[in-house]
């Protein structure tokens, strides 16, 4: 990118840069000078980046819970930041007057939340002083201290004639502190520091005082701190970014006013869905061609070109090669980021169902899409939990059924009566739908046990038959292909084990309802799982992510919790289609036991997560859609039909009154203790019920004192914050506990 024009929208690693420099907290690190320019930087790597470069430092420095406070409020900036990128386009506005627009229009407002919500928690300065204009944060900041922290006085007098002229260089902005030497404050008195000061709060101001004025010896740092001060002494925050970015953008584009005549046809005429008139090929690349060469001409820079790359890429699809067109979209995509807003997202959108149909698809380019996608928010990881060593496998960004998924919308992002009339339509066969088996036709061969079978009538599925017949609770035939030498460490095409689904029979939660017959189970477990079984034993399951030792927390039975960790489970493994933990799954069945009143509730005001939405998705045979906006459309649908509601209302009584037979709370409780035990992390953070949450959090609100008691011998966390959206503010156990009236567990934070 270093020899091209930059994009109007910065990169998150070059807004990490310049927090870390604002608060002086950068390392020296290579890979974020690396990174910096990147503009398709590995979403993981974004992370690593800020908690090395800022949350890391912080922590270093200042306690615990006020550099997870501030951090938190800096990861909060950079994703909204990111999401702005994803929603409102800025082509034709270049870096220069883009930057401009960002430090009056949206920064401004995100730093006088982040001073705001510091001070309030942590005391200080009103903020509105901090931001001002005619004095310097750090002097400001120090004046209060004088003022309202007990022994500071004290402590300047104790303090030796260079450092007291150290701090008047500070006050006169001749210098600014760096985070060492606030760090090294306290010492600079030795035994004549008085003992009464909140040392942690004084540090804490003094950095959010030194990142203020190192903004302010800039340009756009002093636009940002007025505009912010305006916020702050309002109280009223400006929404109105993406008004000034669309009249700047009125401006910018006025040098294509005459090109606009062309641009105008073949946008319409190369409609993915409209009926091509019979010269409609051979015109469109004459106007394609023309249009390539007046953008040239008009913008040498390039900034507008990917548009007629992404058009392009529509013409070779729509005369079907869909080779050149993947092509063509790489360009397109590569020229719109960090640009074009809304664009962005349909882009990548067309591509990933081109890349996908290939004969042989390109996932190389579906990585990279996927990883943008995640980016900007209009997608999730396909794990979002911090779980073991992270690789660059196209597996950790994009999954097999995905794939599958996007293939199987070809047809219906690119009809055949869109093609150009002489062009035939590339053949993508793809699964999708639910897969029916006609059961009876499938006979076991115990010639060979180990045989491998495709099943299905509508799409094949591949399964060991030790597999196939579990499934099929074949009980007599799965205990003759035992004896026959049938191997128990295998798996499906979809990652589904003999064990596991035993398992899933015996789940209480499950509607439709299971037999809970165990019979498979014992039988399964009777036998050696040899060599690999922890392997299949800590392997879910690709598009529903069901996981053996969940499905075991699922029976509700102590016994077969304790057996399947004997055999290697990992009491940390994340499963299902929100990622939960064994340990939390078991807290929110114990709160469906309890509170079967506040499940319903809460089943009927979920809040529409990136996580509900891609749970539905996993669930409907690729029938909702393959964005989750397609999930959002399907699920508001869902809930404007009334026989749908009813169906869901009594499919969650069913559960409840199955939990209630099934499920004991005394046992539930020694199901989470035999998981702590094995090691489950209490302080381990969830997307789900509330982003953030942990399984000690979910003991608070749930008021299980004995197992928050045992949670904290585990070495529970119940300082540790989530961020409450509603309430806008961190919240840690003992608050959670105050907000659900959770008076036993109170008893114990006392």
């Amino acid at each position: 990118m270093s020899s091209k024009i930059l994009p109007p929208y910065p990169t998150p690693v070059e807004i990490i840069r310049v927090l870390s420099n604002a608060f002086d907290t950068k390392l020296n690190n290579k890979t974020l000078d690396d990174q910096v320019s990147k503009l398709d930087t590995d979403y993981r790597v974004i992370r690593s980046l800020f908690s090395d470069a800022i949350e890391k430092p912080l922590k270093k420095y200042i306690s615990d819970k006020a550099a997870q406070l501030l951090a938190g409020r800096l990861s909060i900036l950079i994703s909204n930041y990111l999401a702005t990128v994803g929603k409102v386009a800025l082509d034709g506005i270049s870096r220069s007057h883009s930057v401009q627009l960002l430090a009056k229009y949206y920064f401004s407002n995100l730093a006088a939340e982040i001073v705001a919500s510091f001070v309030e928690i942590i005391g200080g300065p009103h903020p509105v002083m901090m931001v001002a204009s005619s004095d310097k944060a750090v002097d400001v900041t120090l004046n209060w201290l004088s003022s309202n922290e007990k022994g500071w006085n004290q402590f300047l007098s104790a303090c030796s004639k260079e450092q007291k002229d150290r701090i008047a260089a500070w006050r006169k902005g001749q210098d600014l502190p760096s985070l060492q030497s606030i760090h090294l404050m306290r010492s600079w008195a030795n035994e004549s520091c008085p003992e009464n000061i909140d040392w942690n709060r004084v540090k804490s101001l003094l950095i959010i005082a030194r990142a203020i004025d190192w903004f302010r010896q800039y340009d756009l740092g002093s636009v940002a701190a007025e505009e912010a001060r305006i916020c702050l002494w309002s109280d009223k925050y400006s929404d109105n970014f993406a008004t000034k970015a669309q009249e700047q953008q009125i401006a910018c584009w006025k040098k294509f006013n005459n090109v606009f005549n062309i641009i105008g046809p073949i946008q319409h005429d190369l409609l993915r869905t409209s009926k091509k008139s019979k010269d409609a090929q051979r015109n469109l690349r004459d106007k394609l061609d023309n249009a390539r060469k007046v953008l040239k001409r008009i913008d040498p820079e390039d900034n507008t070109i990917y548009w007629v790359d992404l058009h392009e890429a529509r013409w070779h699809v729509l005369s079907g090669d869909l080779e050149k067109a993947c092509k063509f979209y790489k360009m397109a995509f590569e020229g719109c980021l960090y640009r074009n807003g809304e664009q962005q997202k349909d882009i990548i959108n067309e591509a990933v169902i081109v890349a996908a149909s290939l004969k042989n698809p390109d996932k190389v380019f579906l990585k990279k899409l996927k990883n943008v996608a995640i980016t900007f928010g209009y997608e999730i990881p396909v794990t979002s939990s911090i779980q073991g060593k992270k690789s660059n496998k196209t597996s950790e960004f994009i999954e097999d059924w995905e794939v599958n998924l996007w293939q199987s919308h070809f047809g219906k992002v690119f009809p055949k009566d869109g093609m150009f009339v002489d062009a035939v339509q590339p053949s993508v066969s793809a699964k999708i739908g639910p897969g029916f088996i006609d059961i009876e036709s499938v006979k076991p061969d115990y010639r060979y046990p180990n045989r491998v079978i495709k099943v299905g009538e509508t799409w094949k599925k591949s399964m060991p038959q030790i597999v196939f017949f579990t499934m099929i609770k074949r009980g007599g035939v799965v205990k003759k292909l035992l004896k026959k030498g049938a191997k128990l460490n295998v798996l499906s095409d979809s990652g589904e084990s003999a064990l596991l689904l035993a398992l899933e029979a015996l789940n209480v939660t499950e509607v439709p309802l299971k037999s809970l017959s165990d019979s498979l189970y014992k039988l399964l477990t009777r036998h050696e799982y040899k060599n690999k079984h922890k392997d299949i034993i800590n392997t879910r399951t690709q598009k529903k992510r069901l996981l053996p030792i969940i499905s075991a927390v699922e029976s509700g039975r102590l016994d077969v919790v304790k057996k399947i960790i004997s055999m290697g489970a990992d009491p940390n493994g994340r499963g299902l289609t929100d990622e939960q933990s064994p340990l939390n799954t078991c807290l929110k069945h114990i709160g469906t036991i309890k509170y079967p009143a506040r499940f319903l509730h809460a089943q009927n005001t979920l809040p529409t997560t990136p996580e509900l939405l891609d749970g539905n998705r996993r669930h409907s045979a690729g029938l909702s859609g393959y964005t989750l906006e397609h999930q959002a459309q399907c699920l508001a649908e869902k809930k404007n039909n009334r026989l749908f509601n009813s169906m869901m209302e009594r499919s969650n009584k069913l559960m409840i009154d199955r939990m209630a037979e099934n499920m004991s709370l005394d046992t539930m409780h020694e199901i989470a203790k035999v998981l702590l035990d094995a090691g489950a992390d209490p302080n381990a953070e969830h997307m789900s019920p509330v982003k953030g949450y942990t399984p000690l959090m979910l003991a608070a609100e749930l008021n299980e004192q004995d197992l928050f008691k045992a949670m904290l011998n585990k070495g529970g966390d119940p300082f540790k914050t989530y961020f409450n959206p509603t309430l806008k503010q961190e919240m840690d156990c003992q608050k959670i506990a105050h907000a659900w009236h959770a008076q036993a567990v109170l008893d114990v934070l006392k």
